[in-house]
């Protein structure tokens, strides 16, 4: 039998939250590395809290240079006021699926899992599109506090379909 691991008390409020998804952003993997990669991983708690569910995978699972992605991403599907937005991190913990439909609305899907040998967990939710400044401006003060070291090759970036 796999052993249970618990969940994780956040402490504070989540640096990044849209809806039943929060992010917290605890620090860079490797404080001391500017190089690309070590440089940029960082070291997060990402939540889905949705009715009688609680889904939590942390670690070193996103990059500085994948919140960049994402807030441009949302940035331009705000903007945009249609289309559809994909976000695949490259650790294979986390994908978002953000579409907002003629009315305004922002229907959001997150696959989340601590441990993607072994389960998968997919969350979807309606939101109103008002909700992704607030996300986008903590995804902006997150890339404040953790700016991306190296260079990156920007073909890393989201997959974007507009509408």
């Amino acid at each position: 039998m796999a052993p249970h691991w618990g969940l994780h008390e956040p402490s504070g409020l989540p640096d990044m939250q849209l809806g039943s998804l929060a992010i917290w952003v605890r620090g860079r993997k490797i404080s001391d590395s500017e190089d690309d990669w070590d440089g940029n991983g960082l070291s997060v708690l990402i939540q889905v809290d949705a009715a009688y569910a609680v889904v939590q995978a942390e670690g070193p699972i996103l990059q500085a240079w994948e919140i960049v992605n994402l807030v441009e991403g949302c940035r331009e599907l705000y903007r945009k006021m249609a289309g559809e937005f994909v976000f695949d991190a490259v650790q294979p913990n986390l994908r978002l699926k953000l579409a907002i439909d003629a009315r305004g609305q922002l229907d959001v899907g997150v696959d989340l899992t601590a441990d993607h040998l072994v389960q998968s967990h997919h969350f979807g939710f309606a939101l109103d599109q008002s909700y992704l400044p607030a996300f986008i401006a903590g995804g902006e003060n997150v890339l404040y506090r953790f700016p991306v070291r190296g260079s990156r090759d920007e073909s890393n970036g989201p997959r974007r379909r507009d509408g």
